[in-house]
């Protein structure tokens, strides 16, 4: 099976710019992206010990251009990339980047 043929799902990945004087985060223009999109209620401990919740992953293209703290919007829902990591297949060649989210208040 090709690996377009698993990216079902459509999300719009936007990538944090700044911060406005108010310190509200602003994000770039919008991309379109084919995913495998799924939710999740998975906890994730972070390098200071805190948990949070996992709301969602995403898996993306290798060649998509995502970083932590950009925002991915799926069916209406905002989510914060928390984190990202390459996946590879059986045979070691990486052909998709698994995105953790949380939900995320529109800012």
């Amino acid at each position: 099976m090709s690996v377009q043929a698993l990216l079902r799902q459509t999300i719009t990945v936007y990538g944090q710019t700044s911060y406005n004087a108010e310190g509200r985060e602003v994000v770039g223009a919008g991309v379109d992206v084919k995913c495998r999109f799924q939710e999740t209620t998975k906890q994730k401990m972070m390098p200071n010990g805190t948990t949070i919740s996992l709301d969602a992953l995403a898996y993306v293209p290798e060649d998509t251009d995502v970083e932590e703290d950009d925002h991915v919007e799926y069916q209406g829902t905002r989510y914060k990339v928390i984190g990202l990591y390459a996946t590879p297949n059986g045979i070691g060649e990486v052909e998709f980047i698994k995105l953790e989210l949380t939900e995320w208040p529109q800012t």
